[in-house]
């Protein structure tokens, strides 16, 4: 509880600081799931748009843009839903501190809650129209669930995690592709060393395929109505766009296989004339907008792996510069809202983004160091008594 109250209170700090109007909405994804909402409140209409056709999107899952659209149709703003994010993100400390306590022990669950709640990308996040605090808790909900489920073996964990899994997918696609993985740890469970005298693959399998469809019928529903809208069954494009807009496409103009164009225009040119060469005729005047890129989603995707296995040196050096930048990205995004929000100088700015990474360091180095004392002193143990 004191944890708690102590994470509360650094995040209203944070939320005083860069106040409901953060300057995230007014900018990339941020923006799309305000777009998104509002084009549901004013139009009735799912579309990323912000003007004249309003074309239906499946780039976006629906979960977080409905809870924007809630906030705007029964508060009139946003600071409701940075408020219930704030609570979220102090939740999922707590959380945090549960799972650790479990099976570290106290001191790291307690290093993983702080870990969580100071850090400083973290609290910014929280105060933005953005993913990450609702999917983060519900996300840590479901693996506590879960992790219950695999010490307790109780029916009512395995259905809350599926659901939590789930619904954390509708907020963040991340978990769209995980059900194989699911599999390996369900089949897996049955050998580790705690339910080694008992192992059931049959009951484990069961178990699998209740999880695996409880998880799918949250997913359904938007799955169908990208069916109806768009023809294509898949709960969104944005692999599609990953894929091919942030991996394929950067390789095309280092390559100088397509020239660059301030509205990308080039590129999806190209696409088009890709697709047309596999019997697809998809019109992009609108980009990822368009009906057509939604359509012929799955085609893109065969276009973007042809071309990436074709430059294999290129392409790895695309995704090794994405992921330097996903390394720092959070901290960088620190560094311009101290200069921009918090009214301080690059000279002001600069000891703080350092002192954060600094700090983190830290904490990561005591959180690795505890867990290795905590995982190897029985192994140290029993090789002493042997």
């Amino acid at each position: 509880l004191s944890v708690f109250l102590f994470l509360v209170g650094v995040f209203f700090a944070f939320y005083h600081l860069f106040g409901p109007q953060g300057f995230s909405r007014n900018q990339g994804d941020a923006l799309g799931y305000v777009t998104l909402a509002q084009n549901m409140t004013q139009r009735g209409v799912f579309s990323l748009m912000r003007a004249e056709p309003f074309n239906p999107d499946m780039l976006r899952t629906p979960a977080y843009a409905f809870l924007i659209y809630l906030s705007l149709k029964i508060f009139g703003g946003f600071a409701p839903l940075v408020f219930l994010q704030v609570l979220f993100t102090c939740f999922g400390a707590v959380l945090t501190y549960l799972i650790g306590r479990r099976y570290f022990g106290y001191r790291i669950g307690l290093i993983g809650a702080l870990l969580f709640g100071m850090d400083p990308v973290v609290a910014y996040w929280t105060s933005q129209t953005m993913t990450e605090p609702i999917y983060t808790f519900i996300f840590l909900a479901a693996i506590y669930a879960f992790c219950r489920y695999i010490e307790e073996r109780r029916f009512v964990f395995l259905v809350l995690s599926a659901v939590g899994f789930g619904a954390a997918t509708l907020v963040r696609p991340t978990l769209n592709f995980s059900i194989p993985l699911f599999f390996l740890m369900f089949v897996a469970m049955d050998f580790w060393p705690k339910f080694k005298p008992n192992p059931n693959l049959k009951r484990a399998i069961k178990h699998f395929v209740v999880f695996a469809v409880l998880f799918y019928l949250c997913l359904f529903p938007w799955m169908m109505r990208n069916k109806n809208v768009f023809g294509v069954f898949r709960l969104t494009s944005i692999s599609t766009q990953n894929l091919f807009y942030y991996q394929a496409m950067p390789m095309l103009f280092n390559l100088g296989l397509v020239a660059r164009s301030d509205d990308d225009s080039t590129v999806y040119k190209y696409l088009e004339q890709r697709l047309l060469e596999r019997g697809v005729k998809a019109d992009l005047a609108y980009h990822e907008f368009s009906w057509d890129y939604h359509k012929a989603s799955r085609q893109i995707d065969k276009v973007a792996i042809t071309d990436i296995i074709a430059h294999p040196g290129a392409s790895f050096g695309v995704f090794w510069g994405g992921f330097k930048d996903f390394l720092f990205e959070g901290y960088g995004y620190i560094y311009e809202v101290g200069q921009k929000y918090a009214r301080l100088p690059a000279s002001g700015a600069r000891p703080f983004l350092l002192f954060s990474g600094a700090y983190l360091i830290i904490l990561w180095v005591g959180f690795v160091a505890s867990a290795a004392e905590r995982i190897l002193a029985p192994v140290a143990q029993e090789t002493h008594k042997t």
